[in-house]
């Protein structure tokens, strides 16, 4: 609501598809980090840890932030909004 002119580059940059996505999953992202952390070190990547510092954390961090994001879509799309669609159709 800062910015009003549609040609400002952040409002660009906020509209764009992709940013506006992880916006609807921001809170699911939230719920879930701790959940894909934990499936993250210990149970998909578990065997890295004799690998150099470096390498095994980006790898870490990149499969994280990616389990993070899928399982926060997918309890959008077959949890959350059969719901926000069942509050549509109550009012």
């Amino acid at each position: 609501m800062l910015w009003h002119d549609k040609k400002d580059w952040l409002v660009r940059l906020l509209s764009w598809a992709p940013l506006a996505y992880i916006g609807k999953l921001s809170y699911g992202i939230y719920v879930y980090h701790l959940l894909a952390q934990h499936l993250t070190w210990n149970v998909l990547l578990y065997q890295i840890n004799n690998w150099s510092h470096y390498p095994k954390m980006g790898l870490r961090l990149i499969v994280y932030g990616v389990l993070s994001v899928a399982i926060a879509a997918f309890s959008y799309h077959f949890y959350e909004k059969p719901f926000l669609q069942l509050k549509k159709q109550l009012r």
